[in-house]
């Protein structure tokens, strides 16, 4: 009779650098909401749901890095920074459309 030998699930550290990098820029992002000049309200929301997401997001990064998911960690950890510069640009080339829009039309007055 043949023994059947189990895998034991293999751990690594769940604080890997993109982990420690993410919870930077969580927090980077939880100060400069507390620079912004908005009212009191608004700094708690914001601050109230950045710590919810980004806690989130790190305990699911913090996860894939305990299972050895290097790979898929650090994509983890800079998908939201691509989402953002890709929304910058989106916005920027739709402000700069709206103002030569407006450009052209001025010019035929």
């Amino acid at each position: 009779m043949a023994t059947q030998i189990k895998q034991m699930p293999r751990y690594c550290s769940g604080w890997c650098a993109p982990t420690i990098i993410y919870a930077i820029i969580v927090v980077v992002s939880i100060v400069a909401t507390l620079i912004m000049r908005t009212s009191i309200q608004d700094k708690i929301k914001s601050i109230i749901i950045r710590t919810l997401i980004g806690s989130l997001w790190l305990a699911v990064i913090y996860l894939t890095c305990k299972y050895c998911y290097n790979t898929t960690a650090w994509f983890l950890a800079l998908l939201p920074v691509l989402f953002g510069l890709l929304s910058l640009i989106f916005i920027t080339s739709i402000m700069v459309a709206v103002r030569n829009k407006t450009r052209r039309r001025s010019r035929r007055r």
